[in-house]
């Protein structure tokens, strides 16, 4: 379960990286003046700069809190594997 939750999230922040992009970019393109344009472009400048961290990062912090959601869950139990859990309903 762990393996696919990461695959996902890793997947949604590359997505959504590009959607961001793509955004910033359209709306220098649309800005109405050279001041928010620049801003934009900025941040877009950012965004690129900061790319591989938050992919690193948020896969790692979303793994983490779904560690600790499945292994503290109240109606937890354990299966044959020691390291995995099911949330019982």
């Amino acid at each position: 379960m762990q393996a696919l939750i990461a695959d996902s999230v890793s997947n949604l922040c590359k997505k959504f990286l590009e959607r961001v992009d793509d955004d910033l970019f359209l709306s220098a393109r649309d800005a109405g003046n050279n001041v928010d344009e620049t801003r934009y472009l900025d941040g877009q400048r950012e965004l690129r700069g900061r790319h591989d961290l938050v992919l690193e990062k948020v896969p790692e912090k979303i793994a983490l809190g779904v560690s600790i959601l499945v292994t503290r869950a109240p109606n937890a139990r354990k299966t044959g594997d020691q390291q995995s859990y099911l949330i019982c309903h």
